[in-house]
């Protein structure tokens, strides 16, 4: 028996308000930060250290992130107070953001984002799918997709509209009091005893300590070679990148001796980590997302750079990106969840991914009309969605129950690897290159990238029968 899928309807209500609304005050400040970060350095000073407020704390979100899983699928009545501590700190680092004297106490506190955002993504997630039968989750995860979507196209618009009309203060304090409300109603949703969701367990091991370091080593220092390694911080060749590409390996080591030792005890246990679904899910996620910032975060600038265009042209593509996903969401997430399987979605994404990408390949040069590429980046917005509700709804579908949230947290890290590595090919790139000729290689690494995701999710597939009849009943011991 599921006890949180026979909560009243009411508390399931409440919970899912809560989560709705930290789904949308988080993107808010995701998509904002890359406006706020920079109008706070030019406020409090030392303008070369706010890049690490976000490199360091992808760093973070490294161990936050399967640490949440193996929490959750020690205890899963602990979801609720652990997503409404999550929501709690994401507020109180909003707070102390607006209040920082300087740089550098911005750059601590927003470290501690990390786990607002493990609570969001990996949390939140199964939450929804331990109250809801499978397709009636797929439908409430595409609506959180398409509010992913509003946060997108919600936060840098609000952020740099309080910007201009008060200061940077103002627009970070403007969502704690979102996410605190969030945290209330989760607080008074739905409510289980660790005895009744005691038999939903799925991991009742020892915390694993080496494997713990051994991981966070790994990715850790991984993505800080990456992310750094185009920086004047830590560029590549310097003793630093050399000491974490050292740490990066010692990590790798540490972690895969504790997997061996330890197996499905270790900190992501191996049967998680040898789930095709779940390494194709994370695959495609990083490779996907590596894609993605070619055109989301370098389009922009070459609009500004290259194409001479005003700042307000220059926004408009990362804002049309995300409108489509307003409507595709719960159409997706409901195609998600009555096939089983997300193979046949993302098929449909990456195709318009890649066309989207050659055509820009195609017709992208200082003269082309402004129009077009809006054009352009609004069609995008197809595969944006579609990435958006694969990665919140297919965890929750394709994964077996015993296995859910900590499958979950490995593919949510993705991201993270997937950020920071299309941002140090796409930067070297443009600094070998100058930014015309830079983009355009850039473009054709994402459209490679592409290609190779379109691959692998042909060898995504539906829980075999035996799992798919029995996850409903079993949906919170991983979730």
């Amino acid at each position: 028996m599921n006890p949180f899928e026979n909560a009243p309807a009411s508390k399931k209500l409440l919970t899912l308000a809560g989560i709705y609304v930290a789904m949308v005050a988080a993107m808010c400040q995701s998509s904002g930060v890359s406006t706020l970060l920079p109008a706070a350095a030019a406020d409090v000073g030392q303008a070369e250290l706010y890049p690490l407020a976000s490199t360091l704390g992808g760093a973070v979100s490294v161990i936050v992130m399967p640490l949440y899983g193996w929490l959750a699928a020690r205890n899963p009545a602990g979801k609720r107070m652990i997503m409404v501590a999550s929501l709690v700190i994401g507020a109180a680092v909003c707070a102390a953001r607006a209040m920082a004297p300087n740089m550098v106490t911005i750059i601590i506190v927003s470290l501690f984002w990390a786990f607002t955002s493990a609570g969001v993504f990996v949390i939140a997630f199964t939450m929804v799918r331990e109250m809801y039968s499978s397709e009636k989750a797929g439908v409430r995860l595409g609506v959180v997709s398409a509010l992913m979507s509003a946060g997108m196209i919600g936060g840098p618009l609000l952020t740099g509209l309080l910007i201009d009309l008060f200061d940077w203060r103002i627009a970070s304090h403007i969502l704690w009091p979102f996410l605190l409300i969030a945290a209330v109603l989760v607080f008074v949703g739905v409510r289980v005893s660790a005895a009744d969701a005691a038999h939903m367990a799925s991991n009742r091991a020892a915390f694993d300590v080496p494997g713990c370091i051994g991981f966070a080593l790994f990715l850790g220092g991984l993505i800080l070679v990456l992310s750094l390694g185009g920086t004047t911080f830590a560029p590549f060749g310097s003793a630093l990148n050399l000491a974490l590409i050292g740490l990066t390996v010692v990590g790798v080591v540490i972690f895969a001796v504790a997997l061996k030792q330890k197996g499905d005890g270790s900190f992501l246990p191996v049967s998680v980590l040898k789930n095709r679904n779940v390494l194709v899910l994370a695959s495609n996620n990083a490779i996907l997302t590596a894609s993605a910032m070619a055109l989301f975060f370098f389009l922009p600038s070459y609009v500004i750079n290259v194409m001479q265009g005003t700042a307000t042209e220059a926004a408009l593509p990362t804002t049309l990106f995300g409108v489509l996903g307003l409507v595709l969401g719960p159409f997706f997430g409901k195609w998600v969840a009555r096939a089983r399987n997300a193979r046949g979605l993302v098929t449909l994404g990456t195709l318009v991914r890649i066309a989207v990408t050659l055509a820009f390949l195609l017709v992208l040069k200082p003269t082309t009309p402004i129009w077009l590429v809006f054009v352009l980046m609004l069609i995008a917005g197809v595969y944006n969605s579609q990435n958006l509700v694969t990665n919140s709804t297919a965890p929750q579908i394709q994964v077996a129950a015993n296995q859910r949230v900590q499958g979950n947290s490995v593919v949510q890290l993705g991201q993270n690897l997937g950020s920071g590595v299309g941002m140090a090919v796409y930067t070297m790139a443009i600094a070998m290159n100058g930014f015309a000729g830079g983009f355009r290689v850039s473009l054709i690494v994402a459209l490679s990238l592409a290609v190779v995701a379109l691959v692998l999710a042909q060898l995504l597939r539906p829980l075999p029968d035996e799992d798919a009849a029995t996850a409903p009943a079993a949906s919170g011991s991983a979730s």
